[in-house]
Protein backbone atom coordinates (compact mmCIF):
# COMPACT_ATOMS: atom_id res chain seq x y z
CA UNK A 1 0.00 0.00 0.00
CA UNK A 2 1.50 3.35 -0.87
CA UNK A 3 2.05 5.79 1.11
CA UNK A 4 -0.20 8.40 2.12
CA UNK A 5 0.76 12.17 0.57
CA UNK A 6 1.59 14.52 3.77
CA UNK A 7 -1.71 17.14 2.71
CA UNK A 8 -3.87 17.15 -0.20
CA UNK A 9 -5.93 19.38 -2.49
CA UNK A 10 -9.58 19.40 -4.09
CA UNK A 11 -9.84 19.90 -7.47
CA UNK A 12 -13.30 21.99 -9.29
CA UNK A 13 -14.00 18.65 -10.56
CA UNK A 14 -13.94 16.95 -6.91
CA UNK A 15 -10.63 14.89 -7.60
CA UNK A 16 -7.98 15.39 -4.23
CA UNK A 17 -4.48 15.68 -5.33
CA UNK A 18 -1.93 14.87 -2.55
CA UNK A 19 0.78 16.11 -2.38
CA UNK A 20 4.68 17.07 -0.39
CA UNK A 21 7.19 19.86 0.10
CA UNK A 22 10.40 19.80 -0.48
CA UNK A 23 12.29 22.20 1.27
CA UNK A 24 15.48 24.24 0.28
CA UNK A 25 17.62 21.41 1.13
CA UNK A 26 15.84 18.98 -0.68
CA UNK A 27 16.39 21.02 -3.66
CA UNK A 28 17.75 24.35 -4.55
CA UNK A 29 16.14 27.47 -4.35
CA UNK A 30 12.44 27.84 -2.81
CA UNK A 31 10.20 25.40 -1.18
CA UNK A 32 8.62 23.01 -4.41
CA UNK A 33 5.75 21.19 -4.58
CA UNK A 34 5.49 17.71 -5.50
CA UNK A 35 2.67 15.42 -6.91
CA UNK A 36 1.68 12.92 -9.07
CA UNK A 37 -0.43 13.74 -12.29
CA UNK A 38 -1.80 9.91 -12.66
CA UNK A 39 -3.29 10.65 -16.04
CA UNK A 40 0.12 10.95 -17.53
CA UNK A 41 1.91 8.69 -15.16
CA UNK A 42 4.36 10.93 -13.87
CA UNK A 43 5.29 13.22 -10.66
CA UNK A 44 5.48 17.19 -10.89
CA UNK A 45 7.30 19.38 -9.27
CA UNK A 46 6.73 22.81 -9.26
CA UNK A 47 8.52 25.77 -7.47
CA UNK A 48 6.37 28.06 -5.07
CA UNK A 49 8.87 30.85 -4.83
CA UNK A 50 8.16 30.92 -1.44
CA UNK A 51 11.08 30.70 1.27
CA UNK A 52 8.97 29.48 4.49
CA UNK A 53 7.31 25.87 4.76
CA UNK A 54 4.34 28.19 5.65
CA UNK A 55 3.88 30.49 2.55
CA UNK A 56 4.55 27.12 0.67
CA UNK A 57 1.44 25.39 1.93
CA UNK A 58 -0.62 28.29 1.15
CA UNK A 59 0.84 28.73 -2.42
CA UNK A 60 1.06 25.06 -3.11
CA UNK A 61 -3.09 24.42 -3.92
CA UNK A 62 -3.42 27.35 -6.58
CA UNK A 63 -0.02 25.64 -8.39
CA UNK A 64 -1.40 22.50 -8.54
CA UNK A 65 -5.02 23.60 -9.66
CA UNK A 66 -3.43 25.73 -12.57
CA UNK A 67 -1.55 22.77 -13.33
CA UNK A 68 -4.33 20.70 -14.11
CA UNK A 69 -6.73 23.71 -14.77
CA UNK A 70 -4.54 26.22 -16.67
CA UNK A 71 -5.85 29.69 -17.02
CA UNK A 72 -7.72 30.50 -20.73
CA UNK A 73 -5.28 32.96 -22.74
CA UNK A 74 -7.90 35.69 -22.96
CA UNK A 75 -8.97 37.84 -25.90
CA UNK A 76 -10.31 41.32 -24.76
CA UNK A 77 -14.06 40.06 -24.20
CA UNK A 78 -17.27 41.40 -24.43
CA UNK A 79 -19.64 41.34 -21.21
CA UNK A 80 -22.48 38.10 -21.54
CA UNK A 81 -25.10 40.53 -22.77
CA UNK A 82 -22.72 42.08 -25.18
CA UNK A 83 -21.86 38.21 -26.26
CA UNK A 84 -25.50 37.43 -26.75
CA UNK A 85 -26.38 40.81 -28.36
CA UNK A 86 -23.94 39.92 -31.32
CA UNK A 87 -24.58 36.07 -31.22
CA UNK A 88 -28.48 37.66 -32.46
CA UNK A 89 -27.12 39.08 -35.12
CA UNK A 90 -25.91 36.14 -36.87
CA UNK A 91 -27.63 36.28 -40.16
CA UNK A 92 -29.46 33.01 -40.55
CA UNK A 93 -29.17 31.88 -37.01
CA UNK A 94 -32.77 30.56 -36.30
CA UNK A 95 -34.91 32.34 -32.89
CA UNK A 96 -34.96 28.90 -31.36
CA UNK A 97 -31.26 28.28 -31.75
CA UNK A 98 -30.29 31.10 -30.39
CA UNK A 99 -33.06 30.52 -27.36
CA UNK A 100 -30.62 27.16 -26.51
CA UNK A 101 -27.73 28.84 -26.50
CA UNK A 102 -29.60 31.32 -24.17
CA UNK A 103 -31.03 28.85 -22.09
CA UNK A 104 -27.68 26.77 -21.84
CA UNK A 105 -25.84 30.03 -20.65
CA UNK A 106 -28.65 31.18 -18.22
CA UNK A 107 -27.63 27.73 -16.52
CA UNK A 108 -23.74 28.23 -16.59
CA UNK A 109 -24.15 31.58 -15.14
CA UNK A 110 -26.59 30.36 -12.48
CA UNK A 111 -24.26 27.92 -11.07
CA UNK A 112 -20.80 30.02 -11.88
CA UNK A 113 -21.94 33.50 -11.41
CA UNK A 114 -18.83 34.81 -11.05
CA UNK A 115 -17.79 35.63 -14.77
CA UNK A 116 -18.13 38.66 -16.56
CA UNK A 117 -18.48 37.61 -20.27
CA UNK A 118 -17.54 34.19 -22.17
CA UNK A 119 -13.69 35.41 -22.24
CA UNK A 120 -13.80 34.67 -18.44
CA UNK A 121 -14.71 30.53 -18.52
CA UNK A 122 -11.74 28.26 -19.09
CA UNK A 123 -11.95 24.66 -17.66
CA UNK A 124 -12.09 25.95 -14.45
CA UNK A 125 -15.09 27.42 -14.56
CA UNK A 126 -16.36 24.63 -16.75
CA UNK A 127 -15.16 21.37 -14.14
CA UNK A 128 -17.33 23.94 -11.66
CA UNK A 129 -20.34 23.90 -13.46
CA UNK A 130 -20.49 20.58 -14.59
CA UNK A 131 -20.49 19.70 -10.69
CA UNK A 132 -22.41 21.83 -9.59
CA UNK A 133 -25.18 21.76 -12.33
CA UNK A 134 -26.45 18.17 -10.72
CA UNK A 135 -28.57 16.97 -9.35
CA UNK A 136 -29.95 17.65 -13.05
CA UNK A 137 -30.51 14.00 -14.81
CA UNK A 138 -27.15 13.12 -16.81
CA UNK A 139 -28.44 13.19 -20.27
CA UNK A 140 -29.41 17.19 -19.12
CA UNK A 141 -26.22 17.74 -18.72
CA UNK A 142 -24.84 16.27 -21.43
CA UNK A 143 -27.18 18.42 -23.92
CA UNK A 144 -25.89 21.59 -22.02
CA UNK A 145 -22.52 21.08 -22.63
CA UNK A 146 -23.27 19.87 -26.29
CA UNK A 147 -24.76 23.72 -26.50
CA UNK A 148 -22.17 25.27 -24.63
CA UNK A 149 -19.71 23.79 -26.67
CA UNK A 150 -21.46 24.23 -29.83
CA UNK A 151 -21.79 28.06 -28.84
CA UNK A 152 -17.84 28.66 -28.39
CA UNK A 153 -16.47 26.46 -31.22
CA UNK A 154 -19.02 27.95 -33.89
CA UNK A 155 -19.93 31.14 -33.19
CA UNK A 156 -18.03 32.89 -30.17
CA UNK A 157 -14.66 32.29 -31.63
CA UNK A 158 -16.09 33.51 -35.25
CA UNK A 159 -17.13 36.62 -33.40
CA UNK A 160 -13.09 37.15 -31.83
CA UNK A 161 -15.06 37.23 -28.67
CA UNK A 162 -13.35 33.74 -27.27
CA UNK A 163 -9.90 32.64 -27.69
CA UNK A 164 -10.57 29.19 -27.49
CA UNK A 165 -13.28 26.51 -26.88
CA UNK A 166 -13.07 25.26 -23.22
CA UNK A 167 -15.51 22.90 -23.11
CA UNK A 168 -13.95 20.23 -25.65
CA UNK A 169 -11.69 18.56 -23.07
CA UNK A 170 -14.39 17.75 -20.65
CA UNK A 171 -15.76 14.34 -19.76
CA UNK A 172 -19.76 14.85 -19.78
CA UNK A 173 -21.42 12.15 -17.23
CA UNK A 174 -22.41 8.97 -19.44
CA UNK A 175 -25.58 9.02 -21.13
CA UNK A 176 -28.56 7.16 -20.11
CA UNK A 177 -30.21 5.23 -22.99
CA UNK A 178 -34.30 5.76 -22.49
CA UNK A 179 -36.87 4.16 -25.03
CA UNK A 180 -38.58 6.91 -26.61
CA UNK A 181 -42.37 6.88 -25.40
CA UNK A 182 -44.94 8.49 -27.27
CA UNK A 183 -48.48 9.45 -26.12
CA UNK A 184 -51.08 7.16 -26.69
CA UNK A 185 -54.68 7.76 -27.96
CA UNK A 186 -55.63 7.97 -24.58
CA UNK A 187 -53.10 10.50 -23.70
CA UNK A 188 -53.79 12.74 -26.31
CA UNK A 189 -57.99 12.30 -25.55
CA UNK A 190 -57.38 13.51 -21.73
CA UNK A 191 -55.28 16.83 -23.33
CA UNK A 192 -58.25 17.67 -25.33
CA UNK A 193 -60.42 16.79 -23.16
CA UNK A 194 -58.48 19.12 -20.29
CA UNK A 195 -58.36 21.71 -22.84
CA UNK A 196 -62.38 21.89 -23.60
CA UNK A 197 -62.75 21.86 -19.95
CA UNK A 198 -60.17 24.47 -18.55
CA UNK A 199 -60.33 26.36 -21.66
CA UNK A 200 -64.14 26.41 -23.52
CA UNK A 201 -64.43 28.03 -26.25
CA UNK A 202 -60.66 29.00 -27.04
CA UNK A 203 -60.29 27.40 -30.40
CA UNK A 204 -57.05 28.65 -31.16
CA UNK A 205 -55.51 26.95 -28.37
CA UNK A 206 -56.99 23.88 -29.73
CA UNK A 207 -56.50 24.62 -33.14
CA UNK A 208 -52.43 24.82 -31.99
CA UNK A 209 -52.51 21.51 -30.44
CA UNK A 210 -54.44 19.96 -33.61
CA UNK A 211 -51.91 20.75 -36.04
CA UNK A 212 -48.69 20.09 -34.15
CA UNK A 213 -49.93 17.02 -33.52
CA UNK A 214 -50.90 16.32 -36.90
CA UNK A 215 -47.98 18.27 -38.88
CA UNK A 216 -45.20 16.37 -36.20
CA UNK A 217 -43.67 20.01 -36.30
CA UNK A 218 -41.04 21.56 -33.57
CA UNK A 219 -43.36 23.97 -31.11
CA UNK A 220 -41.20 26.79 -31.97
CA UNK A 221 -41.60 26.69 -36.14
CA UNK A 222 -45.32 26.79 -35.78
CA UNK A 223 -45.21 29.75 -33.19
CA UNK A 224 -43.34 31.57 -36.71
CA UNK A 225 -45.58 30.80 -39.17
CA UNK A 226 -47.12 33.76 -40.70
CA UNK A 227 -50.40 34.38 -42.08
CA UNK A 228 -49.45 34.34 -45.73
CA UNK A 229 -48.10 30.76 -45.68
CA UNK A 230 -51.74 29.53 -45.29
CA UNK A 231 -52.14 29.09 -48.88
CA UNK A 232 -53.67 27.10 -51.28
CA UNK A 233 -55.15 23.94 -48.97
CA UNK A 234 -51.29 23.57 -47.76
CA UNK A 235 -49.37 25.05 -44.63
CA UNK A 236 -46.02 26.13 -45.95
CA UNK A 237 -42.97 26.73 -43.99
CA UNK A 238 -39.85 28.46 -45.25
CA UNK A 239 -36.34 26.90 -45.04
CA UNK A 240 -35.63 29.59 -42.85
CA UNK A 241 -37.77 28.54 -40.60
CA UNK A 242 -36.84 24.76 -40.21
CA UNK A 243 -33.96 23.03 -38.03
CA UNK A 244 -33.28 21.12 -41.32
CA UNK A 245 -33.09 24.52 -43.44
CA UNK A 246 -35.50 22.96 -45.84
CA UNK A 247 -38.89 24.17 -47.31
CA UNK A 248 -42.34 22.29 -46.74
CA UNK A 249 -45.12 22.52 -48.18
CA UNK A 250 -47.93 20.15 -45.81
CA UNK A 251 -51.83 19.30 -47.25
CA UNK A 252 -54.41 20.31 -44.41
CA UNK A 253 -57.42 18.75 -44.17
CA UNK A 254 -60.29 20.96 -45.33
CA UNK A 255 -61.94 21.56 -42.11
CA UNK A 256 -59.10 21.80 -40.08
CA UNK A 257 -57.75 24.21 -43.02
CA UNK A 258 -61.16 26.20 -42.53
CA UNK A 259 -60.21 26.29 -38.78
CA UNK A 260 -57.24 28.21 -39.59
CA UNK A 261 -58.45 30.34 -42.10
CA UNK A 262 -61.07 31.99 -39.40
CA UNK A 263 -58.35 32.15 -36.79
CA UNK A 264 -55.52 33.31 -38.63
CA UNK A 265 -54.44 37.24 -37.37
CA UNK A 266 -53.13 39.85 -40.28
CA UNK A 267 -49.36 39.19 -39.80
CA UNK A 268 -49.11 35.89 -37.86
CA UNK A 269 -51.09 32.73 -38.03
CA UNK A 270 -51.55 32.64 -34.05
CA UNK A 271 -51.25 36.60 -33.23
CA UNK A 272 -54.62 36.83 -31.95
CA UNK A 273 -52.90 34.47 -29.12
CA UNK A 274 -52.04 37.62 -26.90
CA UNK A 275 -55.33 39.48 -26.64
CA UNK A 276 -57.30 36.09 -26.12
CA UNK A 277 -54.54 34.84 -23.42
CA UNK A 278 -55.71 38.17 -21.36
CA UNK A 279 -58.89 36.90 -21.44
CA UNK A 280 -58.52 32.89 -20.76
CA UNK A 281 -54.88 33.17 -18.85
CA UNK A 282 -55.36 36.38 -17.02
CA UNK A 283 -52.10 37.36 -14.83
CA UNK A 284 -52.99 39.72 -12.14
CA UNK A 285 -49.15 40.68 -11.67
CA UNK A 286 -49.80 42.10 -15.51
CA UNK A 287 -52.07 44.92 -17.02
CA UNK A 288 -50.33 45.81 -19.99
CA UNK A 289 -51.66 43.47 -23.37
CA UNK A 290 -49.11 41.60 -24.27
CA UNK A 291 -47.75 42.13 -27.77
CA UNK A 292 -47.82 38.83 -29.90
CA UNK A 293 -44.62 36.86 -30.85
CA UNK A 294 -43.46 33.54 -31.73
CA UNK A 295 -41.43 33.27 -28.37
CA UNK A 296 -44.73 34.36 -26.59
CA UNK A 297 -46.67 32.11 -27.81
CA UNK A 298 -43.91 29.33 -27.39
CA UNK A 299 -43.87 29.98 -23.33
CA UNK A 300 -47.39 30.32 -23.37
CA UNK A 301 -47.86 26.96 -25.31
CA UNK A 302 -45.06 25.36 -22.46
CA UNK A 303 -47.11 27.15 -19.20
CA UNK A 304 -50.33 25.75 -20.75
CA UNK A 305 -48.98 21.82 -20.49
CA UNK A 306 -47.67 22.59 -17.35
CA UNK A 307 -51.01 23.15 -15.87
CA UNK A 308 -51.88 19.91 -17.37
CA UNK A 309 -49.47 18.01 -16.47
CA UNK A 310 -49.73 18.85 -12.62
CA UNK A 311 -52.97 17.08 -12.81
CA UNK A 312 -51.46 14.33 -14.54
CA UNK A 313 -48.94 14.15 -11.72
CA UNK A 314 -51.24 13.97 -8.56
CA UNK A 315 -53.19 11.47 -10.85
CA UNK A 316 -50.09 9.38 -11.04
CA UNK A 317 -50.44 9.49 -15.13
CA UNK A 318 -47.58 9.90 -17.82
CA UNK A 319 -46.49 13.19 -18.85
CA UNK A 320 -47.44 14.97 -22.13
CA UNK A 321 -45.31 17.62 -23.30
CA UNK A 322 -45.54 19.52 -26.56
CA UNK A 323 -42.46 18.07 -27.90
CA UNK A 324 -44.39 14.51 -27.52
CA UNK A 325 -46.90 15.17 -29.91
CA UNK A 326 -44.10 15.47 -32.32
CA UNK A 327 -43.10 11.40 -31.09
CA UNK A 328 -46.65 10.53 -31.39
CA UNK A 329 -46.73 11.41 -35.21
CA UNK A 330 -43.71 10.11 -36.24
CA UNK A 331 -44.92 6.62 -34.37
CA UNK A 332 -47.92 6.72 -35.93
CA UNK A 333 -46.58 7.24 -39.65
CA UNK A 334 -44.19 4.82 -39.11
CA UNK A 335 -46.64 2.56 -38.29
CA UNK A 336 -48.63 2.67 -41.33
CA UNK A 337 -45.73 3.81 -44.03
CA UNK A 338 -42.45 3.21 -41.96
CA UNK A 339 -39.68 4.92 -40.10
CA UNK A 340 -37.94 6.22 -43.16
CA UNK A 341 -41.37 7.87 -45.57
CA UNK A 342 -42.41 8.61 -42.14
CA UNK A 343 -39.24 10.88 -41.24
CA UNK A 344 -39.21 12.30 -44.80
CA UNK A 345 -42.47 13.60 -44.75
CA UNK A 346 -42.38 14.93 -41.61
CA UNK A 347 -38.53 16.08 -41.99
CA UNK A 348 -36.51 14.71 -39.71
CA UNK A 349 -33.45 12.45 -40.36
CA UNK A 350 -34.32 8.73 -40.21
CA UNK A 351 -32.11 7.85 -37.73
CA UNK A 352 -32.56 10.58 -35.58
CA UNK A 353 -35.97 9.54 -35.55
CA UNK A 354 -35.24 5.66 -34.64
CA UNK A 355 -33.35 7.25 -31.65
CA UNK A 356 -35.36 10.25 -30.01
CA UNK A 357 -38.47 10.01 -31.29
CA UNK A 358 -40.50 6.56 -32.57
CA UNK A 359 -41.89 4.42 -30.05
CA UNK A 360 -41.19 1.12 -30.85
CA UNK A 361 -43.59 -0.76 -28.93
CA UNK A 362 -46.18 1.89 -30.17
CA UNK A 363 -44.83 1.51 -33.76
CA UNK A 364 -44.95 -2.67 -33.86
CA UNK A 365 -47.68 -3.05 -31.78
CA UNK A 366 -49.54 -6.12 -33.71
CA UNK A 367 -53.02 -5.41 -32.57
CA UNK A 368 -52.90 -1.98 -33.89
CA UNK A 369 -51.14 -3.06 -37.21
CA UNK A 370 -54.10 -5.66 -37.39
CA UNK A 371 -56.98 -3.61 -36.30
CA UNK A 372 -55.76 -1.00 -39.13
CA UNK A 373 -55.56 -3.69 -41.74
CA UNK A 374 -59.35 -5.22 -40.59
CA UNK A 375 -60.67 -1.50 -40.76
CA UNK A 376 -58.68 -1.28 -44.72
CA UNK A 377 -60.46 -4.38 -45.91
CA UNK A 378 -63.38 -3.20 -44.22
CA UNK A 379 -64.07 -6.39 -42.25
CA UNK A 380 -65.16 -3.98 -39.33
CA UNK A 381 -62.48 -4.01 -36.42
CA UNK A 382 -62.35 -1.40 -33.61
CA UNK A 383 -61.84 0.98 -35.75
CA UNK A 384 -58.61 2.17 -34.34
CA UNK A 385 -55.24 2.67 -35.62
CA UNK A 386 -51.90 4.17 -34.46
CA UNK A 387 -53.17 7.44 -35.63
CA UNK A 388 -56.22 7.52 -33.74
CA UNK A 389 -58.80 7.68 -37.06
CA UNK A 390 -58.85 5.82 -39.90
CA UNK A 391 -57.84 6.27 -43.29
CA UNK A 392 -58.63 8.39 -46.06
CA UNK A 393 -60.69 6.53 -48.05
CA UNK A 394 -63.52 6.36 -50.96
CA UNK A 395 -66.34 4.76 -49.35
CA UNK A 396 -68.37 5.00 -52.55
CA UNK A 397 -65.75 3.28 -54.33
CA UNK A 398 -63.78 1.09 -52.15
CA UNK A 399 -61.27 -0.34 -54.92
CA UNK A 400 -59.58 3.02 -55.03
CA UNK A 401 -58.98 2.22 -51.53
CA UNK A 402 -56.26 -0.55 -52.22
Amino acid sequence: MGRQAENSCALPDGRIVGYGLLSPKQRAGYWRVRFTDKAKAQRVELSTGAGSKGEARNAAPGLIRSYFFPPQAKPTGAQWDEAMAELAAVPHLRPATIESYEKAVRAFRRVVPDTAGPADVGPEQVARFVKGYRPKSANTVRNVLRHMSSLWEKHLKSLKLVASNPWTDIEPPPVVKTAPRAPTADDIDSLLDYLDKRYPGWDLIRAFVTVKGYLGCRTMDLCTVRSAQLANGKLHFTADQTKTRTARSVPLPPNLYAVLDGLKGETYLWERYATQAAAFRPNNNKTDEREFTPKYLYWGIGNIFADFNRERDAAGLPRVRPHDLRRRALTTASLRHGVDAAAAAIGVDPQTARRYYVDGQQAHDTDAVYASQAEWWRYGGDGVNAGGAKPAENPKNPSENL
